[in-house]
């Protein structure tokens, strides 16, 4: 009875389409990047971990800058495209709810495995690469700055919100958001929201958010204090 051929020892378990290719060297240079950091990651380890040959690497990122920027811009991509989703100003809603959902896909982003790894990249490497860093800004903060930055205006211009500053007041709520991501990461070291959850830290940071931007009855103008008449003679 004629044996059967044996399978080929190198066979691949499936064929990679081009057009995945970069996609899936991008999320292998974020699993590389965060394991390695920046200064010491290679490019042949990324196109190991991605499944594609050592050349192949080079012909879409030249260089591991190259591959860096290509990585942030990918993430950012998708997840200002949800934010832009959760905040969209033509569903009829009011500020204050489109805030809120804005709020909520910020926490679920900050509180995800992809904000850690790049967290601990800008913190810790990228000061060492100033140009990086000025990209990495570009391309995240001063994008989603300028969608929670567009709610406040509008919710400010309809009487929603009292009269603050958009830009500044977005930037004190990506503080407060992401703060308090960093902390509940490390939760058993972190006293102060050891006991709490994720939807507990969320609850609190949207009700002093509310308190902080909702306008409310107009405050009574103080009066000037009377001066003493002089003393009569």
């Amino acid at each position: 009875m004629p044996r059967a051929a044996a399978p080929a020892k190198h066979a691949p378990r499936f064929r990679r389409l081009p057009e995945e290719r970069p996609g899936q060297i991008l999320d292998a240079a974020l699993i590389e990047f965060g394991e390695k950091g920046l200064a010491h990651a290679r490019l042949d380890d990324v196109a190991r971990r991605a499944g594609v040959a050592k050349g192949t690497i080079y012909l879409y990122f030249p260089t591991k800058h190259d591959l860096f920027r290509a990585m942030v811009r990918h993430l950012a991509t998708r997840a200002l495209a949800d934010f832009e989703l959760r905040a969209d100003a033509g569903d009829g809603s009011v500020a204050r709810d489109q805030l809120h959902r804005y709020v909520e896909g910020l926490w679920a982003h900050v509180r995800g495995p992809i904000f850690d790894t790049l967290h601990r990249l800008t913190t810790g490497e990228l000061p060492e690469f100033p140009e990086l860093m000025r990209f990495f800004v570009q391309e995240t903060a001063e994008k989603a700055l300028r969608i929670c930055a567009g709610i406040i205006r509008r919710g400010v211009a309809a009487r929603e919100f009292r009269r603050v500053d958009p830009d500044t007041t977005a930037r004190m709520i990506h503080a407060i958001v992401i703060k308090h991501g960093v902390w509940c990461a490390h939760r058993p070291q972190v006293p102060f929201v050891a006991r709490t959850t994720d939807a507990q830290v969320l609850r609190e940071m949207l009700d002093f958010i509310d308190h902080a931007l909702l306008a409310g009855p107009p405050r009574p103008a103080r009066r000037p204090a009377r001066r003493p008449r002089a003393a009569r003679r």
